[in-house]
């Protein structure tokens, strides 16, 4: 299950941090999202802990919570079909979105 960070996640929030502590009038918007392969209970369990982790790990860097808002989006948003395993883990993701 892909719900932990991967290093490339994280190579990218380290990016997203810095950009946030060099900007103090940006905010972030979290999205959670994953990819219908399960009851939407679940589905939106692991959206919001996709979401929950990225957020912790940019806590642990210092970002104020108060910045940063999570929307769970669940499985209402796929990029692609969930036909096979590599467009679901294509839908198994994390957006950000930075507001100024």
């Amino acid at each position: 299950e892909d719900l932990d960070l991967t290093s490339r996640m994280i190579g990218f929030l380290d990016l997203l941090i810095v950009e946030l502590q060099n900007n103090d009038e940006y905010n972030l918007v979290i999205f959670g999202h994953s990819d219908k392969s399960e009851s939407i209970e679940l589905d939106k369990q692991r959206a919001q802990k996709r979401a929950d982790n990225a957020l912790k790990y940019l806590k642990s860097k210092g970002l104020n919570q108060e910045r940063v808002t999570i929307k769970n989006m669940s499985s209402e948003e796929p990029i692609t079909n969930n036909l096979d395993e590599n467009s679901r883990a294509l839908n198994r993701r994390i957006g950000f979105k930075l507001i100024y």
